[in-house]
């Protein structure tokens, strides 16, 4: 039977991995597993959604490229219960499993659903249950192009290609073989850069052959093929010298890289290669988050036995992070990878805040789009406003809501924009949004109205998710009304709003997540109860979960964050009826659920909000808050899901902190303090969360400070919008690059 072609989405999510034996770990002898692979969270309760016919499984391996080790199709209904897959695999090695939904019966049809995992090593004598969510297929592909060869000898070449996704995930890996029907498959690679450039040493060749090869990517749901390439290996060397055995070639010796410059985005490095007798060629990989796969140009280093410099460059990195570098050199004897090392670009620093508008006022927010245009929503006479900018200066400031105070902005993955405000100009009040760019937005929209009857609206918050979705989340008025929920997508518009909790609400926060996921945590009125509700893409918002409901006990939330993995934290303050001050509480949200309320440290404060928390790429988390008696502490998550122990923080108080963070770990925390001279200072204290390190000391941004918000951009240089402390000064904006 013909096998369909892979088709590797990027957007993933791996809800469980659970085996005997270490099955998501260490090696395993290669006997057969039985594993079973279910469906749940692919829709509400496991439901197939509307429009799908069939569930195809591919399970591939080694280096999760291929071969097809297991393959299964099943005919489903729409509004049934997704099927568990049962499959018997070879045990012992990695394998990578894809669901694929299609709108017709045994795979005929369109591909609508798409979701895969990494790579599990299935273990020899228990059974590995792996949970996948697939999510609609994104429309977006990369595209691919197969570079030349490069280093051919008579037994190894380097194949080379170029993958762009637009700044969207993506894997890319090499097919090559004998002929255009390839049969070998490269490493699959995480496109981390656009372009991305990927070199693969191809070993045991045969001399006088010609091979195929062909880059792909996968991305937005779909597989993209480079052009085929072919190339001719060597003749064999033959001996000059009758009855000489010279004896095999030599594959190069590799030294460690070293620096020869660092820049704020780039690095230039240098190794030590000896080709060994044997025409060499080399290039140097980079590791971003732990993860080989961008490649240098390769670079023909000759045959000499003397050792050559190997020097390479990587540009559009970012700044003040950590990255790994290692030496690859290839020639007929074989293939030598070279000792890593790790080196960080150079940080950036400070500069002074200046006005983004004299006339734009009140509490900012700030958002950034992809391409690092900054959003400054603020206040104009005239209503609710968006000015547009970055370091080389600001637009003057454009009503979007006309009559509606400080608004809400958020940008998304896409481009586009939202801006939600309250509208208190008329005997009625209003929650109204717009959506667009700059320059274009659209004409304001109401989406909720109700009489005034002198209640002031209040908390209203937004986030952007990983699919482009936007979530409004408000409520009325402190005592009428419960809270409610409204989600914004391209081309659809303001869906109808949900409520989320019949109670009205204290106090409630808003995260996105990756693939489209939304946590929503909220108090009720009284501070007593925490509670968490999450929307999923395709089975919509679930149900509620309380995860603190002793009602003698007050626990004011203060900040909720979801990183790129999904790993999502809630911070609170714990106020038992015993203790005049509280305790630093946190809850740990994964795919699995929520682990229970876990108590940090004490705060030394009672009823205050006041705590800051940000989850890095791969799921580590810190969180800050005050201490009785003025200073900061914070504690660190470990990716394992385990706190550390409480320490200091070099700072003087940390009142209404921010913390922000940049993918690769680097991160800003903002705090405000009242110094010496009674100034309201606004201060900085960088972080780097590879390291659980804290600079010395603090950098004064404003002596007038106050409200700050912050976004990092993708370079990893950081915005800061904040108000002043009296009422009707300028916002004012600052940056860190």
């Amino acid at each position: 039977m013909q096998l369909p072609s892979l088709a590797a989405p990027h957007r993933v999510t791996v809800l469980a991995c659970v085996a005997l034996l270490s099955a998501c770990g260490g090696g395993a002898s290669p006997t057969k597993s039985s594993v079973r692979v279910s469906m749940t969270g692919f829709e509400a309760n496991a439901v197939v959604p509307a429009g799908v016919g069939s569930l195809e499984l591919l399970v591939t391996s080694p280096a999760c490229g291929g071969p097809v080790i297991g393959w299964e199709v099943v005919n489903v209904s729409p509004g049934a219960a997704a099927p568990p897959f049962d499959l018997t695999l070879p045990a012992g090695q990695p394998a990578c499993f894809e669901l694929s939904a299609w709108s017709g019966p045994n795979t005929t049809g369109e591909l609508r659903y798409h979701g895969v995992t990494p790579g599990v090593v299935l273990a020899p004598d228990g059974a590995v249950q792996v949970t996948i969510t697939v999510l609609p297929v994104d429309p977006a592909p990369p595209t691919v192009a197969t570079l030349p060869a490069a280093g051919i000898s008579a037994r190894t070449a380097i194949a080379q290609g170029s993958v762009d996704a637009g700044g969207n995930p993506a894997l890319a890996w090499i097919e090559w073989g004998p002929t255009a029907a390839y049969g070998n498959t490269t490493p699959v690679q995480q496109v981390t850069a656009s372009p991305f450039t990927m070199s693969a040493p191809l070993t045991g060749l045969q001399p006088s052959t010609t091979y195929h090869y062909r880059a792909v990517a996968a991305g937005g749901g779909q597989t993209v093929v480079g052009a085929d390439v072919a190339f001719t290996t060597a003749a064999p060397e033959a001996a000059t010298t009758v009855g000489v055995d010279f004896g095999a070639v030599s594959p190069p010796a590799v030294g460690a890289p070293s620096a020869l410059r660092t820049t704020k985005h780039g690095v230039q490095i240098a190794a030590g290669v000896s080709p060994g007798g044997s025409a060499t060629h080399a290039y140097f990989e980079l590791a971003e988050r732990g993860v080989w796969g961008r490649t240098s140009a390769v670079q023909a280093l000759g045959a000499g036995e003397a050792q050559v410099a190997l020097s390479g460059a990587f540009d559009g990195l970012a700044l003040g992070t950590v990255y790994w570098f290692r030496a690859v050199a290839v020639n007929a004897g074989g293939v030598t990878v070279g000792a890593g090392i790790g080196l960080a670009t150079n940080d950036g620093a400070w500069e002074a805040p200046g006005p983004v508008s004299a006339d734009l006022q009140g509490l900012p927010s700030l958002a950034a789009l992809p391409d690092g245009t900054l959003l400054a929503g603020g206040l104009l006479p005239g209503g609710a406003a968006v000015a547009v900018g970055g370091p080389a200066g600001w637009s003057a400031p454009e009503v979007v809501i006309p009559g509606a105070n400080a608004p809400q902005v958020v940008a998304t993955v896409d481009g586009r924009a939202v801006v939600a405000a309250f509208d208190v100009s008329g005997s009625t009040r209003s929650l109204v949004a717009a959506a667009g760019a700059p320059g274009a937005w659209s004409t304001p929209q109401v989406i909720d109205q109700w009489d005034s009857a002198g209640l002031a609206p209040r908390l209203l918050t937004v986030a952007a998710a990983g699919d482009g979705a936007v979530v409004l989340v408000w409520q009325r008025s402190d005592s009428v009304g419960g809270l409610k929920a409204v989600r914004w997508v391209e081309g659809a518009g303001f869906g109808a709003p949900v409520e989320l909790d019949a109670e009205p609400a204290g106090r409630a926060l808003v995260a996105g997540g990756p693939d489209g996921r939304v946590v929503v945590a909220w108090n009720t009125a009284s501070l007593n109860y925490v509670r968490v509700r999450e929307y999923v893409p395709g089975a919509g918002w679930g149900p509620t979960i309380r995860l603190a409901e002793e009602s003698d006990q007050r626990r004011p939330l203060s900040d909720l964050s979801v990183g790129a993995s999904g790993v999502a934290v809630l911070v609170w303050n714990h106020v038992d009826s015993t203790n005049t001050f509280g305790t630093m509480t946190v809850s740990r949200g994964t795919m699995w659920g929520w682990t229970p309320p876990q108590p940090i440290g004490p705060t030394g404060i009672d009823t205050v909000p006041n705590a800051a928390v940000a989850v890095a790429a791969d799921g580590a988390a810190v969180v800050a808050w005050p201490v009785e008696g003025g200073g900061c502490q914070a504690a660190w998550l470990a990716v394992d899901g385990t706190w550390a122990a409480p320490e200091a923080v070099p700072l003087p108080s940390c009142d209404r902190p921010r913390l922000v963070l940049h993918p690769g770990g680097n991160g800003m925390l903002l705090s405000q303090w009242v110094d010496g001279g009674g100034n309201d200072v606004l201060g900085a204290l960088r972080l780097y969360t590879g390291f659980r390190y804290w600079d010395r000391e603090p950098r004064t941004l404003s002596q007038d400070g106050d409200a700050p918000a912050a976004v990092v951009l993708r370079d990893g240089s950081i915005a800061v919008a904040f108000a002043g402390v009296a009422w009707g000064s300028p916002v004012q904006a600052a940056w860190f690059r």
